[in-house]
């Protein structure tokens, strides 16, 4: 067998040894891995901003018309909150069960991934609204829509600092944590916890603690993996770079490292910038879900109670 680096469609041949051909091949390989884990994880945090942005879209209207017209009967924002729902929450399963798959291929070697592993299991060790939040991925998934009532409405608020007193409006999805806790295979706890919640519970600040969670999994994740990410993104740039230095008045489209017979191709790994920097772009875009449950967008722009503008 023969390996090359060559260009894609027509161009000079690069003479590579076969372990210089397996390393980029495994580069490549356990690069790909790591653009799932990220891709997953940025479904999550995507289905999460639609969540919240489709409770802030009808909090607005609910400001401007003082109710839901016929296009935005009442049902039918509750409906679709409860579709929001279950779309972070069916985001969030792939996004663990998926992480299971890849960081075990991608830890293999080192023997670390039972710290995520840990983190990643329905446990007493959890947060208690982590627990919840999955107690309501069961229930949506197996019984009935996870939000079970909806409450619109405002409130006056005033302070010095405000000339002229203000009305807040929102809009709260509730859950019937009682009904949910009568489900199978509960843990005692959660069970008591659900209880305590009741039949008009509010969920979007646990689902907030859920994905806050969630992103202290990713983190750990990233950290176990992050001498590794450097070095595989190292053996592709570097090959990349050698044929483009060797062949610098060829226009390259795309590396390609491939094994032959001697006649044809046998195998073939495509190496090109985007599919690395898609990574760094990810971390980037997502770079911590720390305090996420403490974060806040101020309302309409407006300084709040007690504050100077």
């Amino acid at each position: 067998m023969n390996y090359v680096l060559r260009n894609f469609g027509a161009g000079p041949n690069i003479e590579i040894t076969q372990a210089e051909y397996e390393e980029i091949k495994n580069a490549k390989a356990m690069y790909a891995h790591l653009i799932r884990v990220e891709q997953n994880f940025d479904a999550v945090i995507e289905d999460y901003v639609e969540l919240e942005n489709t409770i802030s879209h009808y909090a607005i209207r609910y400001l401007a018309f003082h109710l839901f017209d016929e296009s935005d009967a009442f049902d039918t924002v509750q409906g679709t909150i409860s579709r929001r729902v279950v779309h972070v929450l069916a985001t969030a399963r792939l996004y663990r069960d998926a992480l299971r798959q890849h960081g075990k291929t991608v830890l293999k070697a080192d023997g670390t991934f039972h710290q995520v592993e840990t983190a990643l299991k329905d446990a007493p060790s959890q947060p208690m609204s982590f627990r919840i939040v999955e107690a309501l991925r069961n229930y949506s998934q197996h019984s009935a829509l996870p939000i079970s009532s909806m409450m619109a409405g405002s409130k006056w608020e005033s302070s010095e600092a405000l000339q002229k007193d203000r009305a807040a409006y929102f809009v709260v999805p509730r859950i019937d944590a009682t009904k949910i806790s009568q489900e199978r295979k509960l843990a005692a706890d959660v069970r008591a916890e659900l209880n305590k919640l009741g039949e008009e519970a509010e969920v979007i600040g646990h689902i907030r603690k859920y994905i806050e969670h969630l992103g202290s999994i990713h983190a750990a994740f990233r950290k176990l993996t992050s001498a590794h990410e450097k070095q595989w993104a190292a053996a592709a740039r570097k090959a990349m770079a050698r044929y483009k230095e060797a062949t610098a008045r060829e226009k390259t489209i795309v590396v390609v490292a491939m094994q032959t017979d001697g006649r044809r191709p046998v195998e073939e790994v495509q190496l090109f910038d985007e599919f690395f920097d898609r990574y760094a772009f990810l971390k980037r875009k997502n770079g911590t879900q720390a305090n996420l449950s403490r974060r806040y967008v101020q309302w309409a722009g407006l300084p709040l109670p007690g504050k100077q503008a």
